[in-house]
């Protein structure tokens, strides 16, 4: 197992194993995924050089991680951070023209999109078409929580029904690692994936809540190459 490198425990997030949280002035310790160890796998080592990264969801914990980067936010929900590395925009995950004009707006240049938005497979499909041209070359695409997209977890807090197309984020990582890249209807980029995807590493998270699952939660790390 690998080592845990950063305090992920100190934010009250999935991404550590277990984490300690206040509930109707109650003190809780709950259990996350554990994917802290993921990322200290791929990314801990040049943290510090990472300069540009994105973020589809929760904010605090990566300006602390990456301490030389500036964190860019995109959601419907203002976190509501005051930070001089952090900058939020309004951005819907499943509308193109919106993530179109976030990224006109703030280059194409990201080393690390992490999204950990609303886990629904049109929006992680759509958020990978655009985000994924505007990775810098190296850099690396993230997605959180592939257990959303399980028949299981039709009555989970996250779930929604594709949009446009039948195939799920599972299908559609499935079919990247066969080299097949025009399969999914929400996908246009397709050249570019052919092209750009240096290696997928699939990440099994350590713990997970939803213990009636067939597979344990993952985490993807999409690895664009450097040419």
């Amino acid at each position: 197992m690998y080592n845990i490198r950063f305090k992920w425990f100190k934010y009250q997030t999935d991404k550590s194993d277990v984490f300690i949280k206040t509930e109707n002035k109650q003190i809780l310790v709950d259990v996350g995924h554990g994917y802290g160890r993921a990322y200290d796998k791929h990314l801990y080592s040049g943290r510090e050089s990472v300069k540009k990264v994105l973020e589809i969801g929760s904010i605090m914990l990566w300006l602390d991680y990456f301490p030389n980067a500036k964190i860019y936010g995109i959601d419907l929900i203002d976190p509501n951070i005051t930070h001089d590395r952090f900058s939020y925009s309004n951005v819907d995950q499943s509308n193109r023209a919106q993530l179109k004009k976030f990224f006109d707006e703030n280059g194409n240049d990201f080393d690390i999109i992490i999204d950990d938005g609303i886990h629904a497979a049109y929006e992680q499909q759509v958020s990978l078409d655009i985000g994924f041209d505007n990775v810098a070359p190296g850099g690396f695409y993230v997605i959180e929580d592939m257990h959303c997209q399980r028949e299981e977890e039709k009555d989970g807090p996250h779930y929604r029904p594709t949009v446009d197309t039948n195939m799920n984020m599972y299908e559609l990582i499935e079919h990247f690692q066969r080299e097949a890249y025009d399969t999914c209807s929400a996908i246009k980029n397709v050249q570019l994936f052919k092209e750009k995807i240096q290696k997928i590493y699939i990440e099994t998270a350590r713990n997970c809540r939803w213990i009636t699952m067939s597979k344990p939660s993952e985490i993807i790390f999409i690895e664009k190459s450097l040419s």
